[in-house]
C-alpha cells in the first residue's frame, strides 16, 4: 500500500511531498518514523502544486479549499522504475514489464517510441 504526506514551509517556499511504501503509516499518536526507516521505504520526494482551471499554484493551507487537481512532479517515472520494480523483485519476479517499441531520434533531436511491430495470430 502506498502512503504519503504533504510539508508546507508557512509559504515561504514550495510545498513538498513523499510516497512511501513497504512500512506501516504511523497513526495521528504513533512516534514518527525513524529516519533510516523513512529512508528505505520513501519511494518518492519531490514537489507537489495545486492545479485549478489548468493553472498551477501552491497549496493551500488547511483553511482554504482543497484544490481541482494536484500536480504531483515526476511521480509517474517513479511509479513505473521503482514501485513497479518492487512490487516485481516482492512476487518473485511476476510483474514483468510490458515491451515497447526501440526508441528513435527525431529531426529536432527528441526521442519518441517507435510502436511494436504488428504480429499477426
Amino acid at each position: 500500500m502506498l502512503w504519503g504526506e504533504v510539508a508546507s514551509n508557512m509559504g515561504t517556499s514550495r510545498d513538498m511531498a513523499a510516497v512511501f511504501q513497504g512500512c506501516a503509516q504511523p497513526g495521528p499518536d504513533d512516534a514518527d518514523l525513524p529516519e533510516a526507516q523513512v529512508e528505505t521505504c520513501r519511494v518518492w520526494h519531490n514537489l507537489i502544486h495545486s492545479l485549478n482551471d489548468g493553472e498551477p499554484g501552491f497549496m493551500l493551507n488547511e483553511d482554504g479549499n482543497a484544490p481541482e487537481q494536484i500536480l504531483m512532479t515526476d511521480l509517474g517515472r517513479k511509479i513505473r522504475y521503482s514501485i513497479m520494480a518492487y512490487a516485481s523483485s516482492a512476487s518473485g519476479g511476476a510483474c514483468q514489464r510490458q515491451k515497447f517499441g526501440r526508441r528513435r531520434r527525431k529531426r529536432n533531436g527528441a526521442a519518441s517510441l517507435r510502436p511494436p511491430p504488428h504480429n499477426p495470430m
